[in-house]
């Protein structure tokens, strides 16, 4: 994880930002015996960034600015939590939401317009309200609570530290996947979702190899 830092720094991605936090502290919470540990080291590690890494520290501090300042020929806004965001891209992300909540659902509830039907819409669960309704994100929540629910026993019963190293890795990327999800469309990327749902097939057979031994 510590290795992948900088690389991540460099995709200048403020939904891999966004995601990556909650996926760390989701490894703190459910890493008891070394809890304590990972915590401290995270803490020095951002602590040193700026020292150690400062040009990954600044690509990566200039990029969350660039969200509330835009561009200077633009005067276009929104609101969020009190803060005013202006950058163009980040403002399409807002805009699917409103869309999902004042359009899409109004219009067609149920069923949605179908795959494509919406159009370009850079954001999973607006996407998947889109073209396919509250019915599609209702299957789309059930896998999604499925996924957690088979983790999260295969990673309190297993004994094994490899397998239970997995189960952690699916619980806790499955966290920053759905924030990385509020402005992507995560869960269509083949390059994200091949070795994604791989790992979730290991998880979902682990429970049959302990059977087995």
């Amino acid at each position: 994880m510590i290795f992948s830092l900088i690389p991540l720094a460099y995709t200048k991605s403020r939904a891999s930002y966004f995601g990556f936090v909650p996926m760390v502290l989701t490894i703190i919470f459910l890493t008891e015996k070394k809890r304590t540990y990972i915590l401290l080291g995270l803490l020095l590690l951002f602590a040193l960034s700026p020292i150690v890494f400062p040009q990954a520290t600044e690509t990566v501090v200039e990029r969350i600015k660039e969200t509330f300042a835009g561009p200077v020929w633009s005067e276009e806004e929104a609101v969020i939590l009190g803060f005013k965001v202006r950058e163009l891209s980040a403002l399409a992300r807002i805009k699917s939401w409103r869309k999902a909540l004042f359009e899409f659902i109004p219009k067609r509830p149920i069923l949605g317009f179908g795959v494509t039907g919406v159009g370009l819409v850079d954001t999973q669960i607006p996407l998947i309200i889109g073209e396919t309704g509250l019915l599609g994100l209702t299957i789309f929540l059930w896998l999604i609570f499925s996924i957690f629910k088979t983790s999260i026993d295969t990673f309190k019963t297993t004994q094994d530290t490899l397998l239970k190293s997995i189960s952690l890795c699916v619980i806790s990327s499955l966290v920053g996947l759905l924030f990385h999800s509020v402005g992507a469309n995560t869960f269509i990327i083949i390059r994200i979702m091949e070795p994604f749902w791989f790992l979730c097939g290991l998880v979902s057979v682990i429970p049959t190899l302990q059977y087995k031994k």
